[in-house]
């Protein structure tokens, strides 16, 4: 999780920091994601918003978007 804010430079967010908000209100930039060897910036319009759980566990964040599964199916990846 990155922080944005326009009085500060970007920041990564260690997760026992994260907020605990539902999310709801934040707004989806896009994702990051291997392409082979390589990481790769995807646009909203090119990867859809997902928070991948892999079959177990739970997240308080984004629920609408939680996916049991890796993302990357759902993305064509």
């Amino acid at each position: 999780m990155i922080a944005l804010s326009p009085k500060s430079k970007p920041h990564w967010i260690p997760y026992g920091q994260r907020p605990k908000e539902s999310g709801n209100d934040w707004k989806y930039l896009g994702a990051v994601d291997r392409d082979g060897n390589h990481l790769v910036y995807y646009t909203p319009t090119k990867q859809q918003e997902c928070v991948p759980l892999y079959g177990g566990g739970s997240s308080p964040y984004r629920k609408p978007h939680q996916e049991q599964h890796s993302c990357s199916k759902l993305n064509g990846n």
